[in-house]
């Protein structure tokens, strides 16, 4: 845990900022990290996606809840060539890791249970 928190902190990163963080500022955050550190920010980015998504449209909760294990099963090596030359996976994805498809489902529940925040641009 303490090498998961050191390199967060190059990036000004606490790990209880990330749990609700929006999903735009964790990208950018990944463009900044190393593949360590995209391997460490991608299981939040899942959260913030499928959050933000439901909390668009509640429907969309049903799409991502098949979705998420689908993106899970098409990163395993033995399917990741495969999956990448079909464009379902892009070619910076980071590997196949269950704390992602986790995430996902937590975001789906905040999705569903919490109210969209302002957007920054509306503030």
């Amino acid at each position: 845990m303490g090498n998961k928190l050191a390199k967060l902190a190059k990036l000004a990163l606490r790990p209880e900022d990330l749990d609700n963080m929006d999903f735009y500022r964790l990208m950018a955050a990944r463009e900044q990290a190393d593949a360590a550190g995209n391997a460490q920010l991608a299981p939040y980015e899942h959260q913030a996606y499928a959050r933000e998504l439901t909390q668009d449209n509640p429907l969309n909760a049903l799409g991502l809840a098949v979705a998420a294990p689908a993106y899970y099963a098409a990163k395993q090596p033995a399917l990741i060539g495969l999956a990448q030359r079909l464009g379902l996976v892009g070619g910076n994805a980071t590997p196949a890791d269950l704390e992602q498809l986790k995430r996902a489902y937590r975001g789906i529940y905040q999705g569903l249970t919490t109210k969209a925040p302002t957007p920054y641009w509306k503030r």
